[in-house]
């Protein structure tokens, strides 16, 4: 089968935007190469050391967001609209530099691994370690192994938010609680709550091929009867409330939900939101506060911030 690449060249600042934006074709695949993410592979005698992408991307590509589909009907329309959601990206005021679009052919081998070049085990916190599922490794006698095949899905673990949201799962999480994942993309924070001691897990996304990946993902892992993954958009497929509410999405959407997502939180549980570009900051931190929630911890990690709050009483 021969699949089309739409291979967008922009910033790192815009991956998280321009991944959302690709999710709109119903794409069949999502492969992230961002030389800005933190990387750490192992070396001879079992230590870990950062990965210099300099060294094996030139710094012109820097970031690079591909999506896969199986039909175009028109490649220059394609391109314009593209082109129209960019400006559309950077109207919003992400910096999405001096982006490039491009469309490819490939086979179905070349668009199934190009992805694995650059994913390399890595260590988030104290206790977790991310392992790709084709890699073989010595896991470290302290730390949790995470394999994960992100596939189609976004969520590698890589990214500031995804890896802040990681961080701030192993701090607040507590074990036998009830936690929601919100746009659980390739499921690593849902994995990631029941490895750290999650009773149960629901993740949900408006993606099939997410909720696809995020099921196999589980499964490897050998939580799938923790962790429950449903197709559907936000919170309207989920009922209940959880000790923790994770959603790793965009600002603007964290800020429209902020006034219902804490009927679906216990008192005194924990709202654990990211993918709130630094700009954004202040705007999402006043409607937690407007809608009943408390500021309690911020984690940056380069122009993103993770917030964690928690649902007054």
């Amino acid at each position: 089968m021969v699949w089309f690449e739409l291979k967008i060249f922009t910033s790192h600042e815009a991956v998280e935007a321009v991944s959302n934006m690709l999710y709109q074709f119903d794409i069949d695949g999502l492969v992230i190469e961002d030389p800005d993410d933190p990387v750490f592979s192992s070396t001879e005698d079992g230590d870990w050391d950062y990965i210099d992408y300099d060294e094996v991307m030139p710094k012109e590509s820097r970031a690079v967001i591909k999506g896969y589909v199986n039909k175009i009907d028109n490649y220059e329309e394609m391109i314009n609209y593209l082109t129209q959601e960019m400006m559309r990206i950077k109207a919003s005021g992400l910096d999405i530099g001096k982006f490039n679009i491009e469309i490819n052919e490939l086979d179905e081998k070349d668009w199934a691994n190009e992805w694995k070049k650059y994913y390399k085990p890595f260590l988030v916190g104290k206790r977790l370690f991310i392992v790709p599922s084709w890699e073989k490794v010595q896991i470290p006698d302290d730390r949790v192994s995470l394999l994960m095949d992100p596939s189609g899905a976004f969520g590698s673990g890589t990214h500031e938010t995804t890896f802040t949201c990681m961080e701030a799962l192993e701090k607040f999480i507590e074990k036998d609680q009830l936690v929601f994942d919100i746009g659980c993309g390739s499921g690593i924070l849902s994995i990631a709550a029941a490895k750290l001691g999650a009773k149960k897990v629901i993740g949900v996304d408006f993606s099939e091929v997410a909720c696809e990946t995020a099921i196999e993902n589980a499964k490897m892992n050998g939580v799938d009867n923790q962790v429950q993954i449903i197709h559907g958009n936000l919170t309207d497929d989920i009922t209940g409330k959880a000790d923790i509410v994770v959603a790793n999405i965009i600002a603007d959407v964290i800020i429209e939900i902020s006034d219902s997502i804490g009927d679906y939180i216990v008192d005194d549980g924990y709202f654990i939101s990211s993918g709130i570009i630094d700009f954004k900051f202040e705007e999402v931190i006043n409607a937690l506060e407007i809608n009943n929630f408390e500021i309690v911890e911020t984690i940056n990690k380069g122009e993103w911030y993770t917030i964690v709050s928690k649902k007054r009483l």
